[in-house]
C-alpha cells in the first residue's frame, strides 16, 4: 500500500475493506464457472493472476493496521498462533477388498509379500499397511499439537466416497475413545453430496454424534466441495 504522511495524518491508498470482503467471501466464485465438481478454480482466478496464493493477506492487513496504530500511540492486543493438525479420515486401509490385492499385484508385481499384507489387513484392519492412527497419536503427543480428526459416515458416490469403515465397528470405537481420552477434536467429513443439502448434513452429523458420543462442532467438506451461497449456511 502507498502511504502519504502529513504531520500526524496519514492517507492510505489501499481499500482494505473491499479487498478483505473479496477474499473472505470468495465473491469471485459466484461469477466463475467451477470445475467438474462445481468448485472454485485456481486457474484464471484473481488469486492466481496476482500470485497471492501463499500469502495470508488478511493477516497482513491486520498487522499493517496494528503497525499504523502503534505509530499513532494506540496500543493493540497481540495474539499467539499455534498449529492445529487436521486429518480427513476417508479410509483407513489399503486392502479393503480383493480388488486392492489384484491392483497391488498389477502395479507392483505378483509377490507373496503383497499377499501377506492383504491377509494381515483382512485379519485385523489395525495391521493394514495404511493404518496409521497409533503413529499419528504418538507424533501429535510428541510435538504437542492440537488436532482434529474428521470422520465420514456413509457413501453417496462410489467414485468419490471411499469410506471403508463402519462407525460402530470395534476398531473405530477404540479410535473414538483414544481421541476423547487425548482431548483431540472430532469432526464430520460429510460425503460428496452434502454440500447443498441441510438434511444430508444433519443426518450425517447425528450419526457421528450417536456413535462417537461427541457433540460434533467441527466439519470439513469432502473434496473441499462447497458452495459459497449455501454450504457455509448449512454448516452454521
Amino acid at each position: 500500500p502507498r502511504i502519504i504522511s502529513e504531520g500526524s495524518e496519514k492517507e492510505i491508498y489501499l481499500d482494505i475493506f473491499a479487498s478483505t470482503y473479496f477474499l473472505l467471501t470468495q465473491w469471485e466464485s459466484l461469477i466463475q464457472k467451477g470445475d467438474h465438481l462445481g468448485r472454485y478454480k485456481f486457474e484464471g482466478s484473481t488469486i492466481e493472476k496476482l500470485n497471492i496464493y501463499k500469502r495470508p493477506l488478511i493477516n497482513e492487513y491486520i498487522d499493517f493496521i496494528k503497525s499504523l496504530f502503534g505509530q499513532m500511540g494506540i496500543q493493540t492486543r497481540s495474539r499467539i498462533y499455534s498449529p492445529i493438525f487436521t486429518c480427513d479420515v476417508d479410509s483407513i486401509t489399503k486392502y479393503s477388498s480383493l480388488r486392492n490385492l489384484l491392483g497391488g499385484w498389477r502395479h507392483r508385481g505378483i509377490s507373496y509379500k503383497i499377499y501377506k499384507e492383504y491377509k494381515a489387513s483382512k485379519e485385523n484392519k489395525a495391521n493394514d499397511v495404511y493404518y496409521s492412527f497409533d503413529y499419528l497419536f504418538k507424533e501429535i503427543e510428541n510435538k504437542g499439537f492440537s488436532s482434529i480428526f474428521y470422520f465420514m459416515t456413509n457413501k453417496a458416490d462410489k467414485k468419490y466416497d471411499t469410506i471403508d469403515y463402519q462407525l460402530d465397528e470395534p476398531l473405530i470405537q477404540r479410535i473414538f475413545r483414544q481421541i476423547k481420552d487425548n482431548k483431540y477434536g472430532l469432526g464430520l467429513h460429510p460425503n460428496i453430496e452434502s454440500w447443498k443439502s441441510i438434511s444430508t448434513m444433519q443426518e450425517q452429523k447425528s450419526l457421528l454424534a450417536k456413535h462417537s458420543q461427541v457433540d460434533v462442532k467441527h466439519v470439513r467438506q469432502h473434496y473441499l466441495r462447497y458452495d459459497v451461497n449455501q454450504t457455509w449456511a448449512i454448516m452454521d
